[in-house]
């Protein structure tokens, strides 16, 4: 039998000094999660994102960031709710979402995301809801 999908977790934490080396500089796409201990959406939204990511995220990063740990990263990008998450590729933000998603969203994003895994990102491709500056 499998995990339990409510004891799954993103295993995969990031901190400021690691991020471009992580994520800007990755082969395929990355998901990261900006959340905080404190957040009671973001706790009970992990295992769900965690749970869509193992079943249909082949090919695609899944990785957490704790916004009270680490200030320079989400302030760069915008972040100023949490749950958030950012899709980069190759450098770049694909997407933004605030809020959490619901099942079906993840599974169909993550589908996405695992078929564009190597494959040039396509510009124009999708609505930011944060600008990178």
């Amino acid at each position: 039998m499998g995990q339990d999908r409510r004891s799954m977790k993103i295993e995969a934490t990031l901190y400021d000094d690691d991020f471009a080396a992580r994520v800007l500089e990755a082969e395929g796409p990355v998901v990261v999660q900006f959340t905080a201990t404190w957040c009671w959406p973001c706790l009970r939204y992990e295992p769900v994102l965690a749970a869509a990511h193992a079943a249909f995220g082949q090919g695609v990063q899944l990785m957490r960031m704790d916004v009270d740990l680490n200030t320079v990263i989400p302030r760069r990008y915008g972040v100023v709710n949490v749950p958030t998450l950012l899709v980069f590729h190759r450098g770049k933000v694909l997407k933004a979402i605030e809020g959490i998603l619901d099942q079906a969203s993840l599974v169909a994003a993550f589908r996405s995301l695992a078929a564009r895994a190597g494959q040039p990102p396509e510009v124009g491709r999708g609505r930011s809801l944060l600008q990178h500056t």
